[in-house]
């Protein structure tokens, strides 16, 4: 996704291409890992550039999200979004409005 071609175009690059792609990301890594990474930095260096000195020091890994935590839902979230769902696929517009309108609320 990061170079901006599909499966197919990748699979018919030549591998001499493929490997300096390879070899360009080992050197300047790109994608969604590099950007948490990069945003993890900056939000530790505001905090502790902000804190007071009695504070603790913030670390990079208190910024960092754990991806894989995030996808895991429980029965019951499942359950629950599932609900949603449904009740937000047979509704009205007017209702469908409501519920969206409610959802960035909070």
């Amino acid at each position: 996704m990061a170079l901006g071609k599909s499966l197919s175009e990748i699979r018919s690059m030549p591998y001499e291409e493929f490997a300096s792609w390879q070899v360009y990301y080992m050197l300047e890594p790109f994608g969604f890992h590099d950007n948490e990474y990069r945003t993890a930095v900056l939000l530790t260096m505001l905090a502790n550039v902000n804190a007071s000195k009695k504070s603790q020091q913030k670390k990079v890994s208190d910024y960092v999200r754990n991806m894989l935590k995030l996808l895991e839902k429980t029965d019951h979230e499942m359950k629950l979004e599932e609900a949603v769902g449904e009740k937000y696929r047979t509704a009205s517009k007017q209702e469908k409005m409501a519920m969206i309108e409610k959802a960035f609320r909070g």
